[in-house]
């Protein structure tokens, strides 16, 4: 059984879940008009047709557990499309994260963000490097010169700075609120 349908495309879908929508389009009603949506990432296409919602001329997607199980996860590129006869019109484009499934993850995941990946291991360096005194050492003819740790502090304060944004961007998110930050102006 389904949860309620939502009446716009999802944001987020979980791999190995069940989900449907519905969309209205006034200009391309259902059954004469049939909606489709093509996902693509690197690597990846995901093609999805709906069919008519009861008697009504909204077009429903639906999605059961079994086919979204078999989706790679990642963030994809979408275009929504409706198609009668020859005539093809792109109606939506945008965004969808297909999250992945955490029942199916056999050795763990680690779902950080490439920033704060980069942060770990970085921090790591700067840590190994603080007990080593040398910036360059030389054996026979080859010669390994480490970045001075003044450099490394730097490019952890910027990786820092970018992660901060990151979990700030995701608290505005789950609060519901904007994305982006309100600037007051007035004008004299």
């Amino acid at each position: 059984m389904f949860a309620m349908a939502l009446t716009s495309t999802p944001s987020k879908i979980t791999v190995g879940d069940s989900v449907r929508w519905t969309r209205s389009f006034a200009e391309y009603p259902a059954p004469g008009w049939a909606l489709s949506y093509a996902f693509v990432m690197s690597g990846e296409s995901i093609r999805v047709t709906g069919e008519q919602s009861g008697s009504s001329a909204d077009h429903l997607i639906s999605i059961p557990a079994a086919t979204s199980a078999d989706w790679t996860a990642g963030t994809y590129s979408y275009q929504a499309y409706v198609t009668s006869g020859n005539d093809r019109f792109v109606v939506e484009t945008g965004t969808i994260v297909i999250a992945p499934d955490f029942t199916a993850q056999s050795s763990g995941l680690d779902n950080r963000s490439l920033a704060a990946k980069a942060l770990a291991a970085l921090e790591s360096v700067i840590l190994i490097r603080t007990s080593q005194p040398h910036l360059e050492y030389t054996i026979k003819d080859r010669n390994m010169r480490f970045a001075p740790i003044p450099e490394l502090l730097a490019s952890r304060d910027k990786l820092r700075a970018e992660v901060q944004r990151e979990h700030a961007l995701e608290r505005r998110r789950k609060k519901g609120g904007s994305l982006f930050k309100a600037v007051k102006v007035r004008f004299t």
